[in-house]
Protein backbone atom coordinates (compact mmCIF):
# COMPACT_ATOMS: atom_id res chain seq x y z
CA UNK A 1 0.00 0.00 0.00
CA UNK A 2 1.18 3.29 -1.24
CA UNK A 3 2.83 5.93 1.86
CA UNK A 4 0.97 8.20 0.05
CA UNK A 5 -3.27 9.69 1.03
CA UNK A 6 -3.11 11.29 -2.81
CA UNK A 7 -1.48 11.98 -5.96
CA UNK A 8 -1.26 15.70 -6.55
CA UNK A 9 -0.05 16.89 -10.17
CA UNK A 10 1.19 20.42 -10.23
CA UNK A 11 1.03 22.19 -13.98
CA UNK A 12 2.85 25.56 -14.36
CA UNK A 13 5.57 27.17 -16.16
CA UNK A 14 7.32 28.46 -13.06
CA UNK A 15 10.01 26.50 -11.24
CA UNK A 16 9.43 28.36 -8.13
CA UNK A 17 5.65 27.64 -8.24
CA UNK A 18 6.08 23.99 -8.98
CA UNK A 19 8.92 23.64 -5.87
CA UNK A 20 6.76 25.57 -3.53
CA UNK A 21 3.87 23.31 -4.05
CA UNK A 22 5.62 19.90 -3.77
CA UNK A 23 7.08 20.86 -0.27
CA UNK A 24 3.94 22.62 0.58
CA UNK A 25 1.79 19.32 -0.26
CA UNK A 26 4.48 16.70 0.49
CA UNK A 27 4.31 17.90 4.39
CA UNK A 28 1.21 16.74 3.99
CA UNK A 29 1.43 13.63 2.89
CA UNK A 30 0.54 13.95 -0.77
CA UNK A 31 2.56 12.60 -3.63
CA UNK A 32 3.65 15.14 -6.08
CA UNK A 33 4.46 15.08 -9.52
CA UNK A 34 5.31 18.11 -11.83
CA UNK A 35 5.18 19.45 -15.34
CA UNK A 36 6.39 22.67 -17.10
CA UNK A 37 3.43 23.38 -19.30
CA UNK A 38 0.49 21.56 -20.89
CA UNK A 39 2.27 18.99 -23.30
CA UNK A 40 4.11 17.57 -20.24
CA UNK A 41 0.95 17.56 -17.55
CA UNK A 42 -1.00 15.38 -20.17
CA UNK A 43 1.51 13.17 -20.88
CA UNK A 44 1.60 12.82 -16.94
CA UNK A 45 -1.66 11.69 -16.55
CA UNK A 46 -2.06 9.29 -19.43
CA UNK A 47 1.25 7.62 -17.22
CA UNK A 48 -0.04 8.26 -14.01
CA UNK A 49 -2.65 7.75 -11.49
CA UNK A 50 -3.79 11.17 -10.70
CA UNK A 51 -5.99 12.60 -8.10
CA UNK A 52 -5.81 15.60 -8.37
CA UNK A 53 -4.44 18.36 -11.10
CA UNK A 54 -3.67 22.31 -10.19
CA UNK A 55 -3.27 24.33 -13.43
CA UNK A 56 -2.02 27.10 -14.20
CA UNK A 57 -3.79 29.38 -17.24
CA UNK A 58 -1.02 31.04 -18.75
CA UNK A 59 1.70 28.52 -20.10
CA UNK A 60 3.79 28.27 -23.00
CA UNK A 61 3.11 25.26 -25.62
CA UNK A 62 -0.53 24.32 -24.37
CA UNK A 63 -2.06 26.62 -22.09
CA UNK A 64 -3.90 25.58 -18.53
CA UNK A 65 -7.60 26.11 -20.49
CA UNK A 66 -7.08 23.84 -23.35
CA UNK A 67 -5.31 21.10 -20.98
CA UNK A 68 -8.54 21.40 -19.10
CA UNK A 69 -10.64 20.73 -22.14
CA UNK A 70 -7.97 17.40 -23.04
CA UNK A 71 -8.82 16.65 -19.27
CA UNK A 72 -12.08 16.84 -19.35
CA UNK A 73 -12.66 15.05 -22.59
CA UNK A 74 -10.83 12.19 -21.60
CA UNK A 75 -10.12 11.66 -17.82
CA UNK A 76 -13.92 13.47 -16.68
CA UNK A 77 -13.06 12.37 -13.17
CA UNK A 78 -10.57 13.41 -12.50
CA UNK A 79 -10.94 17.37 -10.33
CA UNK A 80 -8.79 20.13 -11.82
CA UNK A 81 -8.00 23.85 -10.11
CA UNK A 82 -6.83 26.38 -12.22
CA UNK A 83 -4.38 29.32 -11.38
CA UNK A 84 -4.52 32.47 -12.46
CA UNK A 85 -2.89 36.16 -12.28
CA UNK A 86 -3.78 37.07 -15.11
CA UNK A 87 -7.14 38.76 -16.86
CA UNK A 88 -10.14 39.45 -15.02
CA UNK A 89 -12.86 37.42 -13.24
CA UNK A 90 -14.28 36.22 -16.48
CA UNK A 91 -11.17 33.43 -16.68
CA UNK A 92 -12.08 32.06 -13.90
CA UNK A 93 -15.82 31.39 -14.33
CA UNK A 94 -15.60 30.52 -17.72
CA UNK A 95 -13.08 27.91 -16.79
CA UNK A 96 -15.86 26.38 -13.78
CA UNK A 97 -18.71 26.75 -16.23
CA UNK A 98 -16.10 24.11 -18.63
CA UNK A 99 -15.39 21.69 -15.63
CA UNK A 100 -12.70 23.20 -13.46
CA UNK A 101 -13.46 22.28 -9.83
CA UNK A 102 -12.31 25.06 -7.83
CA UNK A 103 -9.55 27.76 -8.29
CA UNK A 104 -6.36 29.48 -7.29
CA UNK A 105 -5.42 33.43 -7.76
CA UNK A 106 -1.72 35.06 -7.51
CA UNK A 107 0.15 35.88 -5.48
CA UNK A 108 -1.41 32.63 -3.21
CA UNK A 109 -2.53 32.73 0.03
CA UNK A 110 -1.62 29.52 1.64
CA UNK A 111 -4.40 28.85 3.91
CA UNK A 112 -6.90 29.11 0.48
CA UNK A 113 -4.29 26.67 -1.12
CA UNK A 114 -4.44 23.64 1.58
CA UNK A 115 -8.62 24.63 2.56
CA UNK A 116 -9.02 24.55 -1.59
CA UNK A 117 -7.18 21.14 -2.57
CA UNK A 118 -8.97 19.26 1.01
CA UNK A 119 -12.57 20.48 -0.48
CA UNK A 120 -11.77 19.47 -3.76
CA UNK A 121 -10.15 15.87 -2.43
CA UNK A 122 -12.80 14.86 -0.23
CA UNK A 123 -15.61 15.86 -2.79
CA UNK A 124 -13.74 13.46 -4.84
CA UNK A 125 -13.36 10.78 -2.68
CA UNK A 126 -17.29 11.09 -1.52
CA UNK A 127 -18.42 11.22 -4.82
CA UNK A 128 -16.03 8.18 -5.79
CA UNK A 129 -18.02 6.31 -3.03
CA UNK A 130 -21.03 7.07 -4.03
CA UNK A 131 -20.59 5.97 -7.42
CA UNK A 132 -19.95 2.26 -6.12
CA UNK A 133 -23.83 2.48 -5.02
CA UNK A 134 -27.09 1.14 -6.19
CA UNK A 135 -27.25 3.26 -9.58
CA UNK A 136 -31.27 2.05 -9.76
CA UNK A 137 -31.79 5.53 -8.02
CA UNK A 138 -31.88 7.11 -10.86
CA UNK A 139 -34.91 5.60 -12.11
CA UNK A 140 -36.74 6.50 -9.26
CA UNK A 141 -36.20 9.96 -9.39
CA UNK A 142 -36.46 10.08 -13.19
CA UNK A 143 -39.69 11.77 -13.37
CA UNK A 144 -39.51 14.17 -10.01
CA UNK A 145 -40.14 17.82 -10.30
CA UNK A 146 -39.78 18.65 -6.48
CA UNK A 147 -37.13 17.89 -3.88
CA UNK A 148 -36.76 18.68 -0.30
CA UNK A 149 -33.74 17.63 1.59
CA UNK A 150 -32.95 18.20 5.24
CA UNK A 151 -29.46 18.52 6.64
CA UNK A 152 -28.04 18.03 10.05
CA UNK A 153 -25.32 20.47 10.62
CA UNK A 154 -22.30 17.73 9.40
CA UNK A 155 -20.09 18.94 6.68
CA UNK A 156 -20.16 15.00 5.27
CA UNK A 157 -24.04 14.98 4.53
CA UNK A 158 -23.60 18.19 2.71
CA UNK A 159 -21.29 17.17 0.24
CA UNK A 160 -23.24 13.98 -0.20
CA UNK A 161 -26.53 15.93 -0.85
CA UNK A 162 -24.60 17.60 -3.61
CA UNK A 163 -23.39 14.54 -4.93
CA UNK A 164 -26.75 13.14 -4.47
CA UNK A 165 -28.00 15.95 -6.73
CA UNK A 166 -24.95 16.06 -9.51
CA UNK A 167 -24.67 12.28 -10.02
CA UNK A 168 -28.24 10.97 -9.79
CA UNK A 169 -30.81 13.73 -10.15
CA UNK A 170 -29.49 16.03 -12.78
CA UNK A 171 -27.03 13.64 -14.22
CA UNK A 172 -27.55 14.07 -17.56
CA UNK A 173 -28.97 17.54 -17.24
CA UNK A 174 -26.81 20.87 -18.35
CA UNK A 175 -27.45 22.28 -14.83
CA UNK A 176 -24.98 19.77 -13.36
CA UNK A 177 -21.90 22.08 -12.96
CA UNK A 178 -24.73 24.75 -11.63
CA UNK A 179 -25.54 22.32 -8.73
CA UNK A 180 -22.17 21.24 -7.96
CA UNK A 181 -20.44 24.64 -7.80
CA UNK A 182 -23.19 27.55 -7.14
CA UNK A 183 -25.36 25.42 -4.92
CA UNK A 184 -22.62 23.70 -3.36
CA UNK A 185 -21.31 26.93 -2.27
CA UNK A 186 -24.56 28.44 -0.78
CA UNK A 187 -24.68 25.47 1.23
CA UNK A 188 -21.34 26.25 2.38
CA UNK A 189 -22.53 29.93 2.78
CA UNK A 190 -25.56 28.12 4.85
CA UNK A 191 -23.25 25.92 7.58
CA UNK A 192 -20.41 27.93 8.05
CA UNK A 193 -22.00 31.18 8.24
CA UNK A 194 -25.46 30.77 8.81
CA UNK A 195 -25.80 27.47 11.37
CA UNK A 196 -22.34 28.04 13.11
CA UNK A 197 -22.32 31.53 11.76
CA UNK A 198 -18.38 31.76 12.40
CA UNK A 199 -17.51 34.88 11.12
CA UNK A 200 -19.26 36.63 13.93
CA UNK A 201 -16.92 35.07 16.50
CA UNK A 202 -13.48 35.27 14.22
CA UNK A 203 -10.78 37.23 15.76
CA UNK A 204 -8.18 39.70 13.40
CA UNK A 205 -6.63 36.45 12.79
CA UNK A 206 -9.39 34.80 10.65
CA UNK A 207 -6.60 32.36 8.58
CA UNK A 208 -5.64 30.15 11.99
CA UNK A 209 -8.94 30.60 13.86
CA UNK A 210 -11.71 29.62 10.70
CA UNK A 211 -11.98 26.36 11.50
CA UNK A 212 -11.44 25.75 14.94
CA UNK A 213 -13.86 28.36 15.75
CA UNK A 214 -15.87 25.95 13.09
CA UNK A 215 -14.93 22.91 15.31
CA UNK A 216 -15.73 24.77 18.61
CA UNK A 217 -19.04 25.89 17.39
CA UNK A 218 -20.69 22.13 16.86
CA UNK A 219 -19.82 20.93 20.16
CA UNK A 220 -22.47 23.92 21.24
CA UNK A 221 -25.78 21.43 21.50
CA UNK A 222 -27.49 24.48 20.53
CA UNK A 223 -25.94 24.99 17.58
CA UNK A 224 -25.35 21.01 16.63
CA UNK A 225 -29.33 20.97 17.06
CA UNK A 226 -29.85 23.30 13.93
CA UNK A 227 -30.62 22.15 10.55
CA UNK A 228 -30.20 23.37 6.49
CA UNK A 229 -32.68 22.48 3.96
CA UNK A 230 -32.58 22.76 0.24
CA UNK A 231 -35.58 22.89 -1.50
CA UNK A 232 -35.62 21.82 -5.61
CA UNK A 233 -38.46 22.96 -7.61
CA UNK A 234 -38.11 22.28 -11.20
CA UNK A 235 -40.86 23.89 -13.80
CA UNK A 236 -41.14 24.08 -17.59
CA UNK A 237 -39.18 27.01 -18.30
CA UNK A 238 -36.52 27.09 -14.86
CA UNK A 239 -35.36 25.62 -11.81
CA UNK A 240 -35.28 27.04 -8.34
CA UNK A 241 -33.22 26.25 -5.41
CA UNK A 242 -33.89 27.56 -2.00
CA UNK A 243 -31.68 27.19 0.73
CA UNK A 244 -32.72 28.18 4.04
CA UNK A 245 -30.36 27.47 7.34
CA UNK A 246 -31.46 27.71 11.44
CA UNK A 247 -29.04 30.70 11.77
CA UNK A 248 -29.34 34.57 12.83
CA UNK A 249 -29.05 35.63 8.87
CA UNK A 250 -26.55 38.07 7.43
CA UNK A 251 -26.80 41.31 6.27
CA UNK A 252 -26.37 39.77 1.90
CA UNK A 253 -26.73 43.33 0.47
CA UNK A 254 -23.39 44.50 2.35
CA UNK A 255 -21.58 41.18 1.22
CA UNK A 256 -22.40 41.33 -2.22
CA UNK A 257 -20.82 44.71 -2.44
CA UNK A 258 -17.51 43.22 -1.78
CA UNK A 259 -14.69 43.39 -4.25
CA UNK A 260 -13.80 39.94 -5.07
CA UNK A 261 -9.86 40.97 -4.56
CA UNK A 262 -10.41 41.49 -0.63
CA UNK A 263 -12.38 38.05 -0.48
CA UNK A 264 -9.78 36.07 -1.77
CA UNK A 265 -7.61 36.85 1.16
CA UNK A 266 -10.01 35.80 3.42
CA UNK A 267 -11.80 32.36 3.74
CA UNK A 268 -14.98 33.44 3.41
CA UNK A 269 -17.30 35.68 0.70
CA UNK A 270 -16.40 34.18 -2.63
CA UNK A 271 -18.90 31.96 -2.24
CA UNK A 272 -21.05 34.75 -3.47
CA UNK A 273 -18.93 35.48 -6.56
CA UNK A 274 -19.40 32.13 -7.76
CA UNK A 275 -23.08 31.57 -7.13
CA UNK A 276 -23.82 34.43 -8.80
CA UNK A 277 -22.21 33.00 -11.99
CA UNK A 278 -24.07 30.49 -12.16
CA UNK A 279 -27.58 31.54 -11.54
CA UNK A 280 -30.06 33.68 -13.45
CA UNK A 281 -31.36 35.17 -10.34
CA UNK A 282 -29.93 35.16 -7.04
CA UNK A 283 -32.10 36.73 -4.21
CA UNK A 284 -32.49 36.46 0.08
CA UNK A 285 -35.04 36.67 2.08
CA UNK A 286 -35.04 39.86 4.89
CA UNK A 287 -33.40 38.06 7.40
CA UNK A 288 -30.69 36.99 5.44
CA UNK A 289 -30.94 33.15 6.39
CA UNK A 290 -32.62 32.02 3.19
CA UNK A 291 -30.99 32.24 -0.37
CA UNK A 292 -33.37 31.73 -3.29
CA UNK A 293 -31.66 30.82 -6.56
CA UNK A 294 -33.70 30.68 -10.13
CA UNK A 295 -31.84 28.78 -13.33
CA UNK A 296 -33.76 29.99 -16.62
CA UNK A 297 -34.28 26.53 -18.48
CA UNK A 298 -34.12 28.22 -22.09
CA UNK A 299 -30.83 29.79 -21.11
CA UNK A 300 -28.95 26.36 -21.05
Amino acid sequence: MSEYSHTILVVDDEEMIRNSFEDLFAKRGYKVLKAADGLDGLEMINNNIIDLAIVDVKMPRMDGITLLSKINGNFPDLPVIIMTGYGSEDIVVDALRNGASNYLKKPFNLFRIIETIEKVLFYKVTKDRLRKRDLLIKKTLQNLDNLKLTFPIEIESIEGGIIFLSEYLFAASDVKTNIEVGVHEALLNAYYHGALNVKKHLSADAESNYYRIATERLRDISVSEKKISLEVIASDDKYVFIITDDGNGFNWAEESQKVEADLEQKPFGRGITLIKAFFDDVTWNEKGNEITMTLKKENK
